[in-house]
């Protein structure tokens, strides 16, 4: 067992969300050793039918997301399911919920029904757009939008992020208010009802963006920010080798490291020229696009250049794979992303297969910590 794993061991979630926020925020708490019921309706997760699916027929996303848990079938509907989940509800620590606003309430169980038999239990929904909001579905190209973000980025027009931000923003803020509220309750507050909107959790991702706003009172125009082409020395750019690099040498002494480098002492002092630095990248395009594999290989190798080759996703997963860091896994067939961290050296332990639940009644959360 890694040490990772032992973090939460004995800590008792119930997850009755779908897709992905919900999902990736109990896959974290599976991580740290939480024992993770996920409870799906009859006809299963909406995620068992989107995307590929390994030869047979597992659905590879829903796998990936729902490693390390027990997964069972349960009616929510009926009287009998919901007796079943409010046994379990009553004896768990954490519940994780992922439909609109209302849902829950005319199942019977919102967080006052739960509270009810489990003054303790931290209850976390999430939504789109919080719990005031119950008429409105959306997306994460529809939370970027209304943000702001969608605005500044792309080219010549907006474009949608890949992977999704704001569920991931998501996923990442409900295990840590999660995390935060089990502390509290260790020192003696309770229970509480964590209400998560998605289209909240983009904002906090644009810190600086929101920081410099309030100082000039405008938004930033597309190709004007600092993180979207707007400096010379913070762009993509096309190389004669073929394929693509990063350039990000924003700090002055790795810019002036590059001009030493690619022998231009007078790109220099123009760190400072207007934006955008249309002129600048032009010039800084043309260099690169004059380079051979040859002559880019030792560019690439500086370790003070910021300058990296834009990899597919295949070409990734092989150089993570071997990196020796043990965070990205090759494995029959499957490739694993663990969680980012090497505790006192040691990497997390491969995430097993979801295990299926044929029938609820009668199995106990000793059982399932038990054997997991």
């Amino acid at each position: 067992m890694s040490k990772l794993s032992s973090f939460l061991r004995g800590l008792k979630v119930i997850d009755v969300s779908q897709y992905l926020p919900g999902p990736f925020a109990s896959l974290l708490l599976a991580d740290m050793g939480a024992c993770v019921l996920k409870i799906e309706p009859p006809t299963g997760d909406e995620a068992r039918r989107f995307g590929a699916c390994f030869p047979d027929g597992t659905p590879a996303f829903h796998e990936a997301v729902n490693s390390g848990k027990f997964i069972a079938l349960l009616d929510l509907k009926s009287e009998d399911g919901r007796a079943c989940f409010l046994e379990l509800a009553a004896k768990a620590d954490v519940m994780i919920e992922g439909y609109r606003p209302g849902v829950m309430k005319k199942l019977g169980l919102d967080y006052p029904a739960i509270r009810e038999r489990n003054p303790d239990i931290i209850y976390c929904s999430i939504s789109g757009y919080g719990q005031d909001r119950t008429n409105r579905a959306g997306h994460d190209g529809n939370y970027l939008a209304e943000a702001g973000v969608l605005d500044r980025n792309g080219s010549s027009e907006p474009v949608l992020f890949d992977p999704p931000p704001a569920d991931l923003a998501g996923s990442f803020f409900a295990a840590t208010a999660i995390l935060g509220a089990l502390h509290g309750r260790n020192r003696g507050l309770g229970g509480c009802h964590i209400d998560l909107a998605l289209a909240d959790c983009v904002h906090p991702l644009q810190i600086r963006e929101l920081a410099e706003y309030a100082v000039s009172g405008t938004s930033p125009r597309r190709g004007h920010s600092i993180s979207s082409d707007s400096l010379a020395r913070n762009r993509v750019y096309l190389t004669g080798a073929g394929y693509h690099v990063a350039f990000c040498a924003l700090e002055p002494k790795f810019w002036e490291k590059f001009c030493e480098r690619a022998g231009r002492p007078a790109w220099i002092t123009r760190l400072s020229d207007p934006v955008p630095q249309q002129a600048l990248a032009h010039e800084i395009g043309s260099f690169l696009l004059g380079l051979s594999a040859a002559e880019l290989a030792p560019l690439l190798d500086d370790p003070d250049l910021c300058m990296s080759r834009v990899y597919t996703l295949e070409e990734a997963v092989d150089r993570a794979s071997a990196s020796g860091r043990g965070l990205l896994l090759e494995k029959e067939g499957r490739v694993q992303a663990l969680f980012p961290a090497q505790l006192d050296g040691q990497a997390p332990a491969p995430r097993v297969a979801p295990l299926s639940i044929s029938d609820l009644h009668g199995v106990g959360w000793e059982s399932l910590i038990s054997s997991s």
